[in-house]
Formats: structure tokens, C-alpha cells, sequence
């Protein structure tokens, strides 16, 4: 797992990633010009059981994988964990 991983639980996570994700993109936070692209942006990888994993450890790697998938896909956004099988 990575170290810029946070983990949260919580119901309508779908739901609530992009509410953040849209706060996090409106927000003038201090010094958010020093950021990448002249602002701070949140990528967040969202994972659900027991349809992406049966155990905690399992849930863990597939929302990290999310997160490393919304990164690749141009930061500032959510992905949702890929289905087994």
C-alpha cells in the first residue's frame, strides 16, 4: 500500500469522493499556486465490500489500486475499484 493512502469507510462512497473531489477543485487553499497545474487536486481510489474484495486486506489493495488509476488518469478525480475475476 502506499504512503499517500488515507482510508475511510463509509456508505455512498461514490457519492461522497465526488463531493470532495469538487470542494478539493474549488477551494483556494494557501500556497495552491506551488502546487502541480497551479492548484491542489485530490485523487481518491473507492473500493465497496464485498464486491471488490473479501477481507479488509484485500479492500485496501483494490481502493489503492483505484487511487493509483485516478492519478494515472489525470489527477483530480475519483476511480472506482476494478471487479474480480
Amino acid at each position: 500500500m502506499s504512503s499517500d493512502c488515507d482510508i475511510v469507510t463509509l456508505a455512498g462512497a461514490v457519492t461522497v469522493a465526488e463531493k470532495l473531489r469538487q470542494k478539493v477543485e474549488k477551494h483556494s487553499f494557501p500556497h495552491g499556486e506551488k502546487q502541480t497545474e497551479g492548484r491542489l487536486t485530490i485523487s481518491l481510489g473507492v473500493a465497496v465490500y464485498p464486491d471488490h474484495a473479501r477481507d479488509a486486506e484485500g479492500l485496501i489493495l483494490a481502493a489503492d489500486r483505484a487511487m493509483y488509476r485516478a492519478k494515472k488518469s489525470g489527477k483530480n478525480r475519483y476511480a472506482t475499484a476494478i471487479l474480480p475475476g
